[in-house]
């Protein structure tokens, strides 16, 4: 979703909106020529879900054919295929990339001659205000690099912030939602774009609804609000949770 965002593909903007599309499906349909209720939510990579949501990823992030392939378990040949319908699709994704590229990066044409040269602009700033500046050579290393820096920085800001606002933090003296219980929910652990935590049984349903409180806040990207949505599971083992 932050991708979409800060690319501002306004098509996928609109999906992600809609509480009725899942947006997984949504492009693997476009793709495969499908209806979105024929796709099966599952994550494996051989169904079209679960290869639509690896080779998506790996797009954004300019991934070369050969690794894109190997994080998607697939062909070469297949992640092409697939990258191609894609930026077709979606011309925005392709656009951006360049914008990105032509940071640090000559703009050349069929035939290889300079078309401009690169802006220089390495300094880049997430949504929540954390800023990189990109020091390395200019190649395509350092194109991919600036591309994953504001979707997964701020994938990670945003839901550290949140668990600040909903166990809290002794450094800062924030008492956090979950102090209202008279035996606080604990956190366990940090995902990167998840986390695990644990409460008595019976405090279940009023913990989920102070966790939605606390992390899916409001953040603006281009003038555009986007609320990320949490998906929860639970169960009495961390392996088995649904």
């Amino acid at each position: 979703r932050i991708f979409y965002w800060n690319a501002q593909v306004v098509e996928l903007m609109e999906v992600c909106k809609d509480p009725n599309h899942n947006i997984h499906k949504y492009i693997a349909s476009q793709l495969y020529g499908l209806k979105e209720e024929e796709v099966t939510e599952d994550n494996s990579p051989a169904s079209l879900y679960g290869k639509s949501k690896r080779i998506t990823h790996g797009t954004h992030y300019g991934l070369g054919v050969l690794h894109g392939a190997e994080v998607a378990e697939c062909s070469v040949a297949e992640f092409k295929e697939f990258r191609a319908k894609y930026f077709g699709r979606f011309p925005r994704i392709k656009v951006f990339q360049n914008e990105m590229r032509a940071k640090v990066l000559p703009t050349l044409d069929c035939e290889g001659r300079v078309i401009s040269w690169p802006t220089g602009e390495r300094l880049l700033t997430t949504p929540i205000g954390r800023r990189r500046l990109f020091l390395g050579r200019p190649n395509e290393d350092l194109v991919r690099k600036m591309l994953a820096f504001v979707p997964q920085s701020t994938c990670a800001d945003y839901l550290n912030m949140g668990l600040v606002r909903l166990f809290g933090c002794e450094e800062l003296g924030i008492a956090g939602l979950v102090s209202c219980f008279e035996r606080p929910p604990e956190l366990l652990i940090q995902t990167h774009d998840g986390y695990l935590a644990q409460c008595l049984s019976e405090d279940t349903e009023q913990f989920e609804a102070l966790a939605i409180m606390a992390i899916c806040v409001p953040m603006m990207i281009h003038g555009k609000e986007l609320v990320i949505p949490l998906k929860l599971k639970q169960g009495e083992n961390w392996g088995k949770l649904k």
